[in-house]
């Protein structure tokens, strides 16, 4: 057979293929599916930037190693940005935002930030967010870190790169649509994803509504325990005698929040920082009713850029690029 024959052999078969109704309807549902999800209504929690459920699994299972590593709960991966730092730091050094959702220190948790962390940095640096809900028993049961960590195989693989290619497949969301014909305001949110672990929120508009039932139920049966405290100064010992700078903090929130967290979750800030200053820890203190939240805990996007900038600034002036931390930044 030659040339000819074999184009021509191949054009009647593709031509055969095209008039096919099975064909034609699987080609027709195929572009409808992509088309559908590029025209979606706005949802209610628009999730951009890097896929949400890659970026938790790769910061966890990635061997990359960096310069400073943030660890905490879901209020640090909203607070601090390492972009924003790297830049006020004025330095190359590598960053990445090591928190998880509903996390707390465990063992684990605290091993695999040391597995992140390159000593060999000229300033190898531990931030640590401290909140209530990063020492209560709930989040050692059910922790983010760990919850990722123990992804392997195929459903390490398929929660890591098949969501992206499932959007399309999102059925709509019509709240959106139906609240505005109605002449509501629906309340919209924002979430953007980096590749460094920061997360940053917008919400539309910014009501910063504060939900305290749910507050006050995060911490029935679940107080900040003196086991998990006493985990975490045992870390920042080790890390400090090995030459490692570590900084403490807790983010930012509302009055009202703070005032449950202290009273009902039983988060003495006062004896952590006393606790955690006898470790070799470095205390920074941002001051909590200067940022605005969306919820009472969680800071705005635009709210931790600038969190972040103070909180840099504050570790430059403790003496952070020569590796000594040496004061206790009010």
């Amino acid at each position: 057979m030659n040339d000819t024959t074999t184009k021509i052999a191949l054009s009647e078969r593709i031509r055969r293929l095209w008039h096919d109704r099975t064909a034609q309807t699987l080609t027709l549902g195929a572009v409808l599916v992509v088309l559908f999800g590029f025209v979606r209504p706005p949802a209610m929690v628009d999730r951009v930037g890097v896929d949400h459920t890659y970026i938790f699994l790769y910061k966890t299972h990635s061997p990359k190693k960096y310069d400073m590593v943030i660890g905490g709960d879901s209020r640090a991966y909203c607070s601090l940005s390492p972009a924003v730092m790297r830049k006020s730091l004025g330095t190359d050094e590598s960053i990445l935002n090591f928190a998880f959702e509903a996390n707390g220190y465990t063992e684990p948790y605290l091993k695999g930030i040391t597995a992140k962390l390159d000593r060999s940095a000229p300033a190898p640096t531990v931030v640590l967010a401290f909140t209530p809900m990063s020492l209560v028993p709930s989040t050692a049961y059910w922790n983010g870190y760990e919850n990722c960590l123990d992804k392997t195989g195929w459903a390490l693989y398929r929660d890591m790169y098949m969501p992206r290619l499932l959007h399309y497949f999102e059925p709509y969301e019509w709240r959106y649509i139906y609240r505005r014909v109605m002449g509501e305001t629906p309340i919209r949110y924002v979430w953007r994803y980096d590749a460094d672990g920061f997360v940053s929120v917008q919400q539309f508009p910014e009501v910063r509504e504060v939900n305290v039932e749910k507050q006050h139920s995060a911490f029935k049966n679940n107080t900040v325990k003196e086991a998990r405290i006493e985990l975490v100064m045992d870390w920042v010992r080790k890390w400090t005698s090995e030459g490692i700078s570590v900084y403490g903090y807790r983010p930012p929130a509302s009055a009202q929040v703070v005032k449950i967290e202290d009273t009902e979750g039983g988060f003495d800030q006062d004896e952590i920082v006393r606790r955690f200053q006898e470790a070799g820890g470095v205390w920074v203190d941002v001051g909590s009713d200067q940022y605005a939240t969306y919820d009472g805990y969680h800071l705005l996007g635009h709210e931790a850029v600038r969190f972040s900038s103070k909180f840099a600034a504050k570790m430059l002036a403790d003496g952070w690029n020569h590796g000594q931390p040496k004061l206790t930044l009010k």
